[in-house]
């Protein structure tokens, strides 16, 4: 939280949720390994934090279906990355989006990590 915290300090936009993996809370419970509490957080940063499910398993679907469909190495990657990144935009444990032109679009948005 102290690293996010003085990312958006140092006067950096952090958007207007933060979504972080499910698994980095205790099962059936909004606390933290560290016994830090969802709330805490939240009320630290002054954003909403959604907890999302892995996107594990639309990364892998991504990577069968750019193979299946001959693209690139570099592009089976991205579409696998891209994938996953479409998944923690929809509520619940699903990928239920079939749409290919929405996810080569997220994967040619070309990202940089900015820490």
């Amino acid at each position: 939280m102290d690293q996010v915290c003085a990312y958006r300090d140092a006067g950096n936009e952090l958007g207007d949720r933060i979504l972080i993996s499910s698994s980095m809370l205790r099962t059936g419970e909004e606390v933290f390994l560290d016994d830090l509490t969802l709330s805490e957080v939240i009320e630290a940063i002054g954003l909403p934090v959604v907890p999302v499910e892995s996107g594990g398993d639309a990364f892998v679907s991504g990577i069968i279906y750019a193979l299946m469909n001959e693209y690139t190495p570099d592009d089976i990657v991205n579409f696998g990355v891209a994938a996953s990144a479409v998944k923690h935009t929809i509520h619940g444990d699903g990928n239920i989006t079939d749409d290919v032109s929405l996810i080569r679009h997220v994967m040619e948005m070309n990202f940089d990590i900015k820490r």
